[in-house]
């Protein structure tokens, strides 16, 4: 609807990005974005109606994100980012390893003798 913010949260893609734009790090749940489905948690998001973020400081993209509320349709292109999935590791006691490493945010391996129960969160 008009007026209606688009519902998200963007931070700079930051060093090291293949595209140097902004990322969305956060929907609200009852907002427009949410609603449509498309897109997902980590999502680069290139230009908001054409208008190109390449390259643009954060204040710079955010202002387009909240002059965005002004119009009925917002055309957003992106780089898509697999789905955020929330997993729950089941451990019988803290003394056991939580089976996994992680380096920059990112899990990089897997024990193969831990068992996992995942929960996926929708």
């Amino acid at each position: 609807m008009k007026g209606e913010m688009l519902g998200i949260v963007i931070v700079e893609s930051g060093w090291g990005s293949m595209v140097l734009t902004v990322v969305l790090v956060n929907m609200y749940p009852s907002g427009p974005t949410a609603r449509c489905g498309q897109l997902n948690i980590g999502d680069q998001i290139i230009s908001i109606n054409g208008i190109s973020l390449f390259g643009l400081p954060l204040s710079a993209c955010q202002n387009y994100n909240k002059t965005s509320k002004n119009q009925t349709v917002v055309k957003l292109t992106v780089v898509p980012c697999a789905p955020v999935v929330k997993v729950l590791i089941k451990r019988p006691d803290v003394k056991y390893q939580l089976g996994f490493s992680v380096q920059n945010g990112v899990v990089c391996s897997l024990l193969h003798t831990v068992k996992m129960s995942r929960i996926l969160d929708f």
